[in-house]
């Protein structure tokens, strides 16, 4: 694999100085600085927009991301004998955000106001746009709902139940409630028209914004990995990172208050953009997500990955609960 990764680089203007194995990567130290080599899945279409988000971005000074290369031949992927194309990106040094120090996770939530803010239409080619819309985030929403009751009918309906089934049964018609109110409260927040508006003005949203995918260094913090980038509400990414942040915190009202901080701070939040956060906050989607792994994998079995996220989603619902309270009363006082 390594001779591969050295074939693709020699179509690149780069002197290499050492090549080492990243999570699901390569990473090379160049002489214009640390790079990533990795495979890309994504349509032509998806890198020619993705690249002019970046480009974008870099123009109005928002410059810790990790842009593409061009090949020798001017073009962003590379082809190899066997048609597996690679992207060759610059690697922002530092190390990932810690998911215990709040400063880092102040600073992440700070940085992706900044780049929200920064982001708009770089584009008219409908084709280009195509290859960045995804489904609104209420229709999925309506989905997982269906999908929690077809998990709980199947349960229900088994002669012999395991420890998950027991456990999924006695949280399942909280979970449910839940995700009425999440789907009546994105309703009521306006998000159809909001979802709208971010098609017409282009509001981009990194699609998957995670600890993982923020690098911190003493001087600068970065963000990267746009592979899921996407046309919707921006707060979603606010959400997806609180989420996280809250599941591995025990859903820390203080820390939480802290992160809607740091981002309002940069980027002020509209009122309809604060309750459509409260209602994707609202979904159950930890219950919903190993359910839904659990109904996709052997039940000859049971696994204890499964068993282990479902206690934890279960054992942290009060606290979660007051987070969510938290929130309303941070609605209230866009009112």
């Amino acid at each position: 694999m390594e001779e591969k990764i050295r074939a693709i680089l020699e179509q690149y203007p780069l002197e290499i100085y050492r090549l080492y194995r990243a999570r699901g990567a390569f990473m090379c130290e160049t002489d214009r600085g640390l790079m990533m080599i990795r495979e890309y899945k994504g349509s032509p279409s998806r890198l020619a927009l993705e690249a002019m988000v970046k480009t974008d971005l870099i123009q109005k000074g928002f410059v810790y991301i990790d842009m593409f290369e061009t090949n020798k031949n001017g073009e962003y992927a590379t082809t190899d004998e066997d048609g597996v194309r690679y992207v060759v990106t610059r690697w922002p040094e530092g190390r990932e955000c810690a998911t215990k120090d709040w400063k880092d996770m102040q600073a992440a939530a700070g940085c992706l106001a900044d780049m929200h803010r920064r982001m708009g239409k770089v584009t008219q080619d409908a084709s280009l746009i195509r290859a960045v819309r995804s489904e609104d985030l209420l229709s999925e929403m309506v989905k997982r709902k269906r999908e929690l009751n077809r998990i709980r009918n199947y349960i229900l309906k088994k002669k012999q139940k395991n420890d998950f089934d027991r456990l999924y049964m006695a949280i399942c018609d909280t979970a449910g409630a839940e995700a009425d109110m999440a789907l009546e409260r994105m309703e009521a927040a306006g998000y159809p028209a909001l979802y709208a508006s971010a098609l017409e003005a282009q509001t981009f949203c990194h699609g998957d914004f995670t600890h993982h995918h923020v690098r911190m260094s003493p001087d600068h913090t970065a963000i990267v990995r746009f592979d899921r980038m996407r046309l919707d509400v921006q707060v979603s990414d606010l959400y997806l990172f609180l989420r996280k942040m809250m599941e591995k915190n025990r859903w820390n009202t203080e820390l939480g208050g802290r992160i809607l901080d740091a981002y309002a701070r940069v980027r002020p939040m509209k009122a309809e953009e604060a309750r459509c956060l409260l209602a994707m906050l609202t979904f159950p989607e930890k219950i919903w997500k190993t359910g839904n792994r659990y109904m996709n994998t052997r039940k000859s079995w049971l696994s204890f990955r499964n068993m282990e996220k479902l206690e934890k989603a279960a054992s942290q619902e009060k606290e979660r609960g007051r987070f969510l309270k938290y929130m309303e009363a941070y609605c209230e006082k866009f009112v």
